[in-house]
């Protein structure tokens, strides 16, 4: 291309550059479109994972309405995001094709004046610009799937630091066995920063013996069966 007309590559390569520096606003709202889908996603699964497994309190509380008008809200968000972001890659990969023609009608008009103008040197130039265009156009597009992707892998990332963080440990070293009595001695214990759910709690249950353990909702019950199991270890 440069052998056969260095001035009209030259061009075609800042032309190209411009391009791409007036799509990047469109990259940088197709990426945050991106973020706000996946985010909505997860939000309407878990919504509507809650209220199959709640179906019978949902009926029993005559709420399926309120539930239908939360969902339907979900589902009317995304779609709104999905218009946009197909919005957004139609038209970046649109716009090429009719900026290539008047491209070309300019240089034309350009060159045709000139008395260095050559028809064969023109339609190699011009099959040269289709190329360079059709590459572009190529660029746009795998820079719009990358785009798309970066959200779903960021959150994958952070899922697998999240895992490596908290990975199970099994230290313990001697077989279990219940002779005689479980006890709990001044064990406290809470769920992450928030308030502790149970505070230098004590108590023995023997074996074959019976125990009710009471207490209001959020009182810690489930908490010390959970300890009881180690499927939580007390602080």
């Amino acid at each position: 291309a440069f052998l056969i007309s260095p001035v009209f590559t030259s061009i075609i390569a800042v032309f190209g550059v411009v391009f791409f520096l007036l799509m990047k606003p469109s990259l940088t709202r197709l990426k945050s479109y991106s973020r706000e889908l996946l985010e909505l996603g997860k939000y309407t699964n878990h919504q509507m994972s809650e209220s199959i497994l709640g179906l019978k309190t949902i009926k029993a509380m005559n709420s399926e309405m309120e539930m239908v008008k939360s969902l339907q809200k979900s589902f009317e968000k995304y779609y709104a995001f999905r218009i946009r972001q197909f919005m957004i890659k139609g038209v970046s990969s649109n716009i090429l094709q009719p900026l290539t023609i008047v491209f070309v009608v300019i240089v034309f008009i350009f060159s045709y004046s000139r008395p260095w103008f050559n028809l064969a040197s023109f339609i190699a130039v011009l099959y040269l610009i289709q190329r360079s265009f059709i590459y572009m156009d190529k660029m746009q597009v795998a820079l719009h799937v990358v785009n798309n992707m970066i959200p779903g892998v960021e959150h994958v990332v952070r899922v697998q630091h999240d895992v490596r963080e908290n990975q199970e440990r099994d230290d313990g070293k001697e077989r279990f066995s219940f002779a005689r009595s479980l006890e709990f001695k001044n064990v406290t214990f809470s769920y992450g920063e928030k308030r502790g759910a149970l505070n230098d709690v004590s108590f023995c249950v023997k074996k074959g013996e019976m125990v009710g353990i009471v207490g209001p909702s959020g009182a810690g019950k489930t908490t010390v069966v959970d300890l009881l199991l180690r499927l939580f270890n007390p602080e």
